[in-house]
Parts: C-alpha cells; structure tokens; sequence
C-alpha cells in the first residue's frame, strides 16, 4: 500500500493521549511495521514535514489547536527473550512488558509495574520509580534516524541517561527495539512484588478515568550527593495544591503532583494551573519546579 493511502487528515490526538487533551494532527499514520514508520519517516522528509512520533501518549501534553506536521504513533508490537535478556518492541506497553517478565520468572522491573505508556517512551524518558530508572537495564537498542534513512544498533552509553531524559530528546532518533537485562527469578515472588506495587500506586495515584499524563513536575535534586531526591508532590502539598483548579484542570486530590483532565479541560488550563503552582513552590521555598510532561506546542524542526 502507497504510504499516502495510510496518511489521516485531521485526526484528534486527544484519543491518542493519557490527558485526553490535543488537537487534531495534519497528518496521522499508525506504524505497526518498521517499513510502514519507515517509509512514513522518508515521506516526511521528502515533504519538509516535521515529525512527532508517540507511543502510550502519557508525559504528553499537546496543545488544542493540534499539530502542524505529521504524528506518527509507533504500535510496533513484539516481546522475546534470551537467557536473562529481554527485547521488547517500542510500542509495546510498559504494562505488556512487567506482566511478561513476571510470566517468565525474570526479576529486575518489577518498579516499572503500573507506570503508563509504551516501552518506547519509557526508555525516551528514562521512565522509573523507587530510586531506579529503566536506563540501569538496557544493554542495547535498535533505532532509525528521524528522517527513516538508517537502522544502527547502539550500546547504553549512546543514551547518556540522566534523570527522566535519554538523548534521544536531542537526536530525535526513533527507537525500533530495545534489550534488558533481568535476572532469573521466581514469578510467585516477583507477582508478589509487582501485585504490592501496583496496590501502592493505586492507593495514591489517579487511574485511567481521570485524564492524567503522569508526574508533571520532576522530582528535586538533592543538595548533597548520595541524598534521595526531593519529591515535588511533598512541595506542592505543603503548599495546599491538592484539589486547586483552573477552570475544568485539576489537581488530584490524593497527589498533589498530578495534573488533570477529569472532564474537558483544555491544554491551556492545565498550563495555567501548572503556572500557579510553581509560583507557590517558588514563593515558598525559592525552589523552580521543572516539567516532566512534555508540552508539544509545535514539532521541533
């Protein structure tokens, strides 16, 4: 099929986000095939068209008047392992890969169980919980350059992970495949751990019904090395964030560094909300609150 043939007008991205937030795209293809994202890559290319390619659509946040370009939303599927090492397919969910693991008897990622989004995005983000990142695990990755003119292998240090960030921000190179190394394990032990998990997040966290991107701020650096970092959620709540609103946006009530759509909130409330709150933080402990959701206002050139 001629990759124009699977190219969408207009297409919401709301749909295709965990805030329910996003206008329509120029351009919108699904990619289940590395041809399909390859050829949908190079078209782009040939036209000028900027290109945004999402996964999960979670740590998102994409403004309403939509996406002058082409979005790309990786669905490349697929999990296989060998010996300790696992390699999962970009688009598969982070969910797909913690509940394979554990089917399998291989221990090490059970802090990923209950985080949202695809494993494309997690590595993105260097995605993690509980003082480890995703980034400890990759022993290696298969990625195309953002134009769809090469597929090369790379080692972990081509990441430069650093704190919720991979250089990938910076390269826009797009992850095919990505390979962990586990540890053999008892799958009763390691469905124990991930079951406890889950409880806890679930007890403090929003679920789906919300319209939540995940954390919005990033977690404080510590003064000292060695120190854990400091959360941004105990900041907000000591300065009363939980439950504030901006006109349908809303802070959760049980966290206070969850920003959300639990109704038709628009992009610009959830800016206008996140703004307030870190002037407070500001006010109150000379502290500048970084995002972790990215907004997209416009595909980078």
């Amino acid at each position: 099929m001629d990759i124009e043939q699977q190219f969408h007008r207009n297409i919401p991205l709301s749909q295709f986000t965990t805030f329910r937030i996003g206008g329509p795209a120029d351009y919108f293809v699904r990619a289940r095939s590395v041809k399909t994202l390859r050829n949908a890559l190079q078209h782009a290319a040939s036209e000028n068209l900027p290109v945004l390619v999402i996964g999960g659509g979670s740590n998102l946040l994409i403004n309403d008047r939509g996406i002058r370009g082409m979005v790309v939303k990786n669905e490349l599927k697929g999990i296989k392992y060998k010996g300790n090492q696992l390699t999962v397919r970009s688009g598969e969910k982070v969910s797909g890969l913690v509940d394979f693991a554990r089917k399998n008897g291989m221990a090490g990622i059970e802090f990923m169980a209950g985080i949202p989004g695809s494993a494309g995005g997690a590595v993105f983000g260097n995605a993690g919980a509980y003082g480890k990142a995703i980034g400890d695990l990759v022993k290696s990755a298969v990625l195309m350059k953002s134009d769809g003119s090469e597929v090369f292998e790379v080692t972990p240090d081509y990441f430069g992970f650093t704190y919720r960030r991979s250089r990938l921000r910076d390269t826009r190179d797009v992850l095919i495949s990505v390979t962990i190394e586990l540890a053999q394990g008892s799958p009763e032990a390691i469905g124990r751990e991930i079951d406890q998990i889950k409880a806890e997040r679930a007890s403090k966290h929003p679920d789906e019904k919300w319209g939540c991107a995940g954390s919005y701020f990033k977690n404080i650096d510590p003064q000292n090395p060695g120190e854990r970092r400091i959360p941004a959620g105990m900041l907000l709540e000591k300065v009363g964030a939980k439950s504030m609103k901006e006109g349908n946006a809303m802070v959760f009530p049980k966290h206070a560094n969850f920003l959300t759509n639990p109704g038709n909130a628009t992009c610009e409330e959830i800016l206008k909300l996140a703004e307030t709150l870190k002037t407070l933080v500001k006010q109150e402990f000379a502290i500048e609150l970084e995002e972790e959701v990215l907004f997209i206002n416009e595909i980078p050139e």
